[in-house]
């Protein structure tokens, strides 16, 4: 081959790509061509290279010979080869790394020379040099959204209960990056989703709107959102958006477990199944997932290659510690680690108890099933009574990093008042991992709802798809929990449903989407994930019996079944005849106002009044405000400058008294008197019907959870403890009559009862002391009787008492009296229970007991003792703290029987505090000449 001494390297690298060829000639002297590269290989059958320039594609694909005859002039041979080593520029794929590279070299040596990574044969290079991936984690977004990178689309989400992991390898460059998130308003995107609704399926999913009482948005049952951000009857609307959870981005190509979870069940009564379940991100062949169950000391190791792993142990009951329920035993806890052999820094952790948990739902009497199923858990074999509160979202705004301070005190608070379960209802979230992990050190038991509450909700395919991930999600990140007692479909729907409230569209289309979406979807899936632990469809609901009526109950209130929800502002809430007696009340409450303390803190001056814009503005539950005066004054005494106005609810109207901050006062502290007393009368109403079955079926109730423990505003609501975090009397009042052992007095047309209550595992054997006071009497019992008492375990047992105390007392206002129970050495055991007149509004405020604080002592930053004196009996005694204060009295709202006693204020944050920033007060000052906070 001639060479026309032609630069062809400077002329060839100036062709178009489309013109650069290369002609080859082999071994066997046959001559190729094929389109040029930057790098050409290793070609080892190839004796000349000729760089053939000018020459088109059409060229080239026909005669090989022809062309290069042609084109002689215009190449070289081979001792005149064109070297194309030495420096080439190197892009990656997204363009996030770029450099200089050498040839002869590899990309290793660049990235090298390039100080992109170090020496790749010091340490772990081998591994430490792989290409890392890019996985953008949000634990919660809220609620529709789309997540950009380098403003290219990576995500939309549409679940604000939902984790997501995006992989956003191929989007990210070195150096500075762009994340955006663009959030939808939740309320146009729930109308929108609501319009495309009944767009497609010519119906609607009702309700549309809260009432205007609410004063809440629309369509909130249209989009996976905690369902109470749109307003609800105890809270405001405040539809949030934003990224909600903690969010990260992770840099690795190692293999990661992005869940641990795992159940624990038992084969038989001497052996427990631990069954842990991993999933890991990234796995590569030959991944190993390691176990270690401590202080068990258990290690066990399985393959992970796939991306899960799945360990199942044999743990015999005789080599561990049971978990038990607050109240019936310790809490114990095993730590199990996971970890992925010979990956640093793999290791994860969970805890989990060793428990049995059961439903139980066998006819009460075989013989005759119209009598009904029994409705209770046992807890290792042991029945358990349910002594709980409900749960309400922590605030409403469930993303801030101060909410912890939140959701320690609030279950500490239940802890300390003899709480065991609590609900976690269907109008919020699947709460926080700090909920149940702190659930799981106290006893308490979680009654679960799936977060659906109140309403119809869409039963097609891509709104169930939502709900499959959603449950997945949660179900797996829930169900290690010892704590996790019971999963509930939903709250509230069955009895809606059933009621005709439900009128979206036609009754067998708002049927059908019921079961699609509790049964076949919901019911289906939870059993899958969690085989072991109960599932109820609703709440209230019959149970069994509404499963075998096809998941809808001809009637889900009955009392003879499952569980039940009451509420009625109609009835004397303090009299024990008024309430139903159902197998488990999962629900039942009644208003009351926080505090002036806390109401100052919310409302203006000029607001503090009963019937502001701004007090009318949070009274969310219909008919409230009238109500509560019916209910109120129908016990206590109307203020004397309202003496005139005939009926209660015509206060507003009539007495001008009614909107003065002193009128708030006096009614808040009337408010929660009221409360506690309703809530201790139908608490000991269900605690004593234990093991305790009427003619009809009715009875042994083994559950009564109040509505509701906590609050979100200043405002009347149920809550026991305040938004605040000041505990309500009420609260005070659940230390009493959630004490395991427990007389409950009351009257049964005007004659005294007694039932004395045993939670116990064990039968117990007391000296039972009731007594009998006057206003008057100076401290002293006009009577008193004693006697021994002997209760079965876990059962009720009704107290014979002397004819004196049965027969129909005349003037029972006059009366007051009390219970207590002493050992075998005389020792007190718990509390008094003190039963005061059902209309106390009889009783002359000036007949009640001068209260005072006689002394004051500093023992720490967190602990104060408080003396006080009374010159008589002093019913529903308030000691108030001026200042702001996280923590609780020893007692509260109490009524003092004795001329001196001492409390204590035990803080759970350090406070300096002198005398004068108590005060106390009872019903015959508190809130007129005494503030009540």
């Amino acid at each position: 081959m001639n060479n026309p001494g032609t630069n062809l390297a400077e002329t060839y690298v100036k062709l178009p790509v489309a013109d650069r060829f290369v002609v080859y000639e082999d071994k066997q002297g046959n001559y190729g061509a094929y389109k040029a590269l930057p790098y050409m290989g290793n070609y080892a059958t190839t004796r000349f290279v000729h760089i053939v320039y000018n020459v088109t594609a059409a060229q080239v694909s026909g005669d090989v010979n022809t062309a290069i005859a042609k084109h002689a002039d215009k190449t070289f041979s081979a001792s005149d080869v064109i070297d194309l080593s030495g420096t080439w520029d190197f892009v990656s794929a997204n363009g996030s790394i770029k450099g200089q590279g050498q040839i002869p070299g590899d990309i290793y040596m660049d990235l090298q020379r390039a100080k992109v990574i170090d020496d790749p044969l010091y340490g772990q290079g081998d591994t430490d040099t792989r290409w890392e991936k890019a996985i953008l984690e949000f634990d919660g977004l809220d609620t529709i959204a789309k997540v950009y990178v380098n403003d290219k689309l990576v995500a939309s989400t549409k679940n604000q209960f939902l984790q997501y992991a995006i992989d956003v390898t191929n989007f990210v460059i070195q150096g500075s990056n762009i994340l955006r998130i663009d959030f939808t308003s939740s309320v146009l995107a729930a109308k929108a989703e609501a319009d495309s609704f009944k767009a497609n399926y010519s119906h609607v999913i009702a309700p549309e709107c809260p009432g205007d009482i609410a004063q809440g948005e629309c369509h909130a049952n249209m989009i996976r959102k905690i369902q109470s951000s749109f307003s609800w009857d105890w809270g405001p609307a405040f539809p949030t958006i934003g990224i909600w959870q903690p969010a990260r981005l992770i840099l690795t190509n190692a293999p990661k477990i992005t869940m641990l979870t795992a159940t624990v069940n038992p084969i038989d009564d001497q052996t427990f199944l631990l069954r842990a379940e991993a999933t890991i991100r990234n796995p590569i062949a030959g991944t190993r997932f390691n176990l270690l169950v401590d202080p068990l000391g258990l290690i066990r190791a399985t393959d992970a290659s796939l991306g899960t792993a799945v360990i199942e142990v044999n743990v015999s009951k005789l080599a561990v510690n049971l978990w038990w329920p607050n109240g019936h035993g310790d809490q114990n806890l095993y730590t199990l680690t996971g970890s992925l052999a010979g990956v640093a820094n793999s290791m994860t952790k969970i805890r989990v108890g060793f428990r049995s948990v059961e439903l139980v739902q066998d006819y009460v009497n075989p013989k005759i099933p119209a009598l009904g199923r029994n409705f209770y858990f046992k807890v290792n074999g042991v029945p358990i009574f349910l002594k709980g509160t409900n749960w309400i979202p922590v605030s409403a705004f469930p993303g801030q990093p101060s909410n912890e301070r939140r959701y320690r005190f609030l279950l500490d608070s239940i802890k300390r008042v003899g709480i065991n379960s609590m609900r976690v209802w269907g109008g919020g979230r699947y709460e926080n991992d700090l909920l149940y992990s702190l659930a799981d050190e106290y006893g308490i038991l979680i009654w679960q709802d799936l977060m659906f509450a109140c309403s119809q909700y869409p039963a097609h395919s891509e709104f169930l798809d939502s709900v499959k991930q959603e449950l997945t999600y949660n179900v797996n990140r829930l169900k290690f929990h010892p704590s996790l007692l019971l999963w509930a479909g939903n709250n509230e729907n069955e009895m809606f449903l059933w009621a005709g409230l439900f009128t979206g569209g036609s009754k067998e289309t708002v049927k059908a989407e019921y079961l699609r979406l509790y049964k076949d979807t919901a019911e289906t899936l939870v059993t899958q994930l969690d085989p072991g632990r109960p599932f109820v469809m609703s709440s209230p609901s019959d149970g069994i019996k509404s499963i075998e009526e096809g998941g809808i109950s001809n009637d889900p209130l009955s009392q003879n079944y499952g569980d039940v929800h009451f509420y009625d502002e109609f009835i004397d809430l303090w009299s024990d005849a008024s309430y139903w007696t159902p197998r488990c009340a999962s629900e039942y409450g009644v208003q009351s106002l926080p505090s002036g303390y806390t109401l100052a803190n919310a409302l203006s001056s000029d607001d503090l009044k009963y019937m502001s814009n701004g007090m009318l503005h949070r009274q969310h539950h219909p008919g409230g405000t009238d109500n509560n005066l019916a209910m109120i004054y129908a016990h206590f005494s109307m203020p004397i400058e309202c003496k005139n106005v005939p009926y209660p609810r015509l206060l507003p109207e009539l007495c001008p008294y009614v909107n003065t901050t002193t009128f708030v006062n006096r009614f808040a502290y009337l408010s929660q008197a009221h409360q506690s007393i309703a809530l201790k009368v139908q608490t000991e109403h269900y605690r004593r019907m234990m093991g305790q079955l009427l003619v009809d079926g009715r009875g042994n109730t083994m559950c009564a959870l109040y509505w509701q423990l906590n609050d979100i505003w200043a405002a009347p609501t149920w809550a026991s403890v305040d938004t605040n975090l000041r505990w309500k009397m009420a609260h005070y009042e659940a230390r009493r009559f959630f004490e395991p052992l427990h007389i409950a007095l009351y009257f049964e047309n005007n004659a005294l009862q007694a039932t004395l209550i045993n939670d116990m595992h064990e039968t117990q054997k007391e000296t039972i002391e009731i007594s009998q006071l006057s206003w008057d009497s100076n401290f002293l019992p006009i009577y008193t009787w004693k006697d021994n008492v002997t209760v079965d375990a876990s059962t009720a047992t009704q107290v014979q008492l002397p004819a004196k105390l049965t027969l129909p007392i005349a003037s029972i206002e006059n009366f007051v009296f009390v219970a207590r129970l002493r050992d075998g050495q005389g020792n007190q055991i718990g509390a008094d229970n003190v039963l005061i007149p059902n209309k106390i509004s009889k009783v002359n405020l000036e007949q009640m007991g001068v209260i005072r604080i006689n002394s004051f002592k500093k023992i720490s930053s967190i602990l104060y003792e408080i003396g006080l004196e009374a010159s008589g009996i002093s019913p529903l005694t308030w000691v108030s703290v001026s200042k702001d204060f996280l923590g609780s009295f020893s007692d509260n709202g109490f009524t003092m029987i004795t001329k001196t006693i001492t409390v204590t204020l035990n803080l759970t944050e350090a406070l300096e505090l002198v005398q004068t920033d108590f005060s106390v007060c009872n019903l015959r000052n508190c809130g007129i000449d005494s503030q009540f906070n």
